[in-house]
């Protein structure tokens, strides 16, 4: 090709950077220059069959995993979020951590302390000094709550992360209803929670763990079944 002197232009080298018009569209792929001025500059639309080098970024990502109920199911399962640097939220709609547990509180659980906890947890609540109780033991639910889950919920890891007086009220895929369903699985779940104060909270979430358990909706069976 000719430049306007009438001289052929250089062929490019083909270690040369993509530029942000070639592979990956335009202002997709992040040149040297605006990495010199934002080295955090990153790949925002990209595709990765373009063979650019380019990654792409999905509709979730970035997004937590919200974990509904923080009892002794909801917390394992942020310990174990969090061991795998996941994002995530827990809501709980008590006042405290393990507030169904706190109701029957003075119930003696019929399995020993060695399986009322999980080894993710464990090993969170470890480096702070915490100690396992006697393996054998049975503890009270106030004991379950006080001995472990309270101190679960305030290692760093999750520290921060768990709201408290927080009721999930419903949970559906956002900007989807029952009359339009196409690309659902590709977008995010949206959490609606009502805080303690009354103020509704719409939450994005890649995923959503139900960790609430079945406290306070009971359901009697009855003599007919």
């Amino acid at each position: 090709m000719n430049d306007e002197t009438g001289r052929p232009e250089p062929a490019a080298s083909p270690d040369a950077p993509a530029s942000a018009s070639s592979c990956c569209g335009v202002s997709a792929c992040c040149t040297d220059a605006e990495q010199a001025v934002d080295p955090g500059a990153t790949v925002q639309q990209a595709k990765t069959g373009a063979g650019c080098g380019c990654v792409e970024q999905g509709p979730l990502d970035g997004l937590p995993v919200v974990v509904i109920g923080a009892g002794p199911v909801g917390l394992a399962a942020a310990a174990h979020l969090a061991e795998r640097d996941q994002e995530f939220l827990v809501l709980e709609a008590g006042g405290e951590v393990g507030a169904a547990v706190s109701e029957w509180g003075h119930v003696r659980l019929f399995s020993p302390w060695r399986y009322d906890t999980d080894a993710a947890a464990r090993r969170l609540l470890e480096p702070t000094g915490w100690r396992l109780p006697d393996p054998e033991g049975l503890p009270t639910g106030a004991e379950l709550v006080r001995d472990y889950l309270a101190p679960l919920a305030r290692v760093p890891a999750l520290a921060g992360r768990v709201r408290t007086g927080t009721r999930v009220v419903a949970v559906t895929r956002q900007g989807v209803d029952v009359t339009r369903t196409v690309g659902r699985a590709e977008r995010p779940l949206l959490v609606r929670a009502v805080g303690p104060d009354g103020a509704v909270d719409d939450i994005a979430a890649r995923a959503v763990i139900d960790a609430s358990g079945t406290w306070g909706r009971s359901n009697p069976l009855g003599h007919s079944g």
